[in-house]
């Protein structure tokens, strides 16, 4: 147990570390990566969004299958259902909003499904040309349809796959004189892994557990028959977790994600303005993944601050109540994302209401003031 909790020090350390870092004065610019449908990396649910958005590690649930689906053979429940909806960016624009559904079953004693839907709704945007002539309201949307199958090996370690179908109409728009762009669509995979360890004295024999997700390795995207293509946002999570007991009634676990997105950066030179690597759009999907990591500069300084850091703490009280907080932290030059999270969650019956509040500062984050609402059902203990 202590070895453990040296590991959880050590990495902990190190996001403070890094996020103190002061990075030398030089002419190159950090810009974070762009890809399509990034939609597809944002968190689905009220629990881990008020953990910092960090749910590789922590004790599975419905919504593992987008967090770590190689946990949903850890989940004891009969089949189980999840709705959510988060009112997306309300500090900057109405109408927008993320909502979907999840699902997940044990099918024996080593194997589980879990599938779910996500629909981003980007609201109404009103059409004009450079004249100010109107043609009309459009209703951009895009959404990811996912299934995955996870397998147990042993009490402590499982794997999955998963596939995902992804589609965007942002490029359904047509004015005269305007090239006429399409509906774009694409497919990718995902590998995930999970070991964990029991703690009897805690209220779920929930302990120590480390996990691994690997997203949307798949197709590029493209909006029209040209041969430009962008890549999909390609991440890496790692995650730790531990919980243990408060007493016979309450339990507390903590957990930090540690996350990289496989794409490499646009950096460029602010003298000559030349780009110094290649663009996105140059890259297939292998050699993307490579250059994620060798087009930062800054060395092993630069590919830490080149990572998001999700940190979360959750206290279970009689397994009915649960307090939860954490804390979202990207590099300024690389995203700049600092958000406080805060959450609870409550259980009757088979029923599971979550709630969480991201806090921040619009200049941090387009994502300050953020809200999310989760209800899941189970039809068996």
């Amino acid at each position: 147990m202590k070895k453990k909790a040296r590991i959880a020090l050590v990495i902990v350390l190190t996001f403070l570390i890094v996020i103190r870092v002061k990075g030398q004065t030089n002419t190159v610019n950090y810009s974070s990566s762009q890809t399509a449908v990034p939609f597809v990396n944002i968190g689905t649910d009220a629990r881990s969004s008020a953990m910092g958005g960090a749910g590789v590690a922590i004790p599975a649930d419905v919504n593992a299958n987008f967090w770590n689906p190689a946990k949903l053979s850890f989940i004891d429940s009969g089949p189980t259902f999840s709705i959510y909806y988060t009112p997306w960016m309300p500090s900057i624009t109405e109408g927008l909003s993320l909502k979907g559904i999840s699902f997940s079953e044990m099918i024996d004693n080593k194997w589980a499904i879990g599938s779910s839907f996500r629909y981003f709704d980007l609201g109404s945007i009103n059409l004009t040309d450079a004249e100010q002539n109107n043609y009309g309201t459009y209703h951009p949307a895009e959404l990811a349809w996912d299934w995955s199958a996870s397998r147990k090996f042993g009490d402590r370690f499982s794997v999955a796959l998963s596939w995902r179908y992804i589609f965007s109409s942002l490029g359904s728009i047509s004015l005269p004189a305007e090239q006429v762009a399409e509906a774009g669509a694409a497919f990718s995979t995902d590998i995930s892994f999970y070991y964990k360890q029991f703690n009897d004295q805690a209220t779920n024999n929930e302990g120590f557990a480390v996990g691994l997700h690997l997203a949307n390795l798949g197709t590029k995207f493209r909006y029209t028959s040209s041969a430009y293509a962008s890549l999909l946002p390609a991440n890496l999570k790692i995650g730790i977790a531990n919980y243990g007991a408060v007493d016979e009634d309450a339990e507390m676990g903590f957990t930090l994600d540690i996350n990289k997105l496989l794409v490499p950066n646009y950096n460029y030179d602010n003298v000559t303005g030349q780009y110094l690597k290649p663009v996105s759009q140059d890259y297939s999907m292998p050699a993307g993944l490579f250059a994620a990591f060798s087009n930062v500069p800054g060395g092993i300084i630069g590919q830490l601050k080149d990572l998001t850091y999700n940190a979360g703490m959750e206290f279970c009280y009689h397994n009915q109540f649960s307090l939860r907080c954490g804390f979202i932290y990207r590099d300024p030059y690389l995203g700049d994302e600092r958000l406080w999270t805060a959450g609870v969650g409550f259980r009757a019956a088979n029923f599971n209401f979550d709630f969480s509040y991201m806090s921040g500062r619009e200049v941090y984050s387009p994502l300050g003031n953020t809200l999310c609402f989760t209800l899941s059902y189970s039809f068996s203990n």
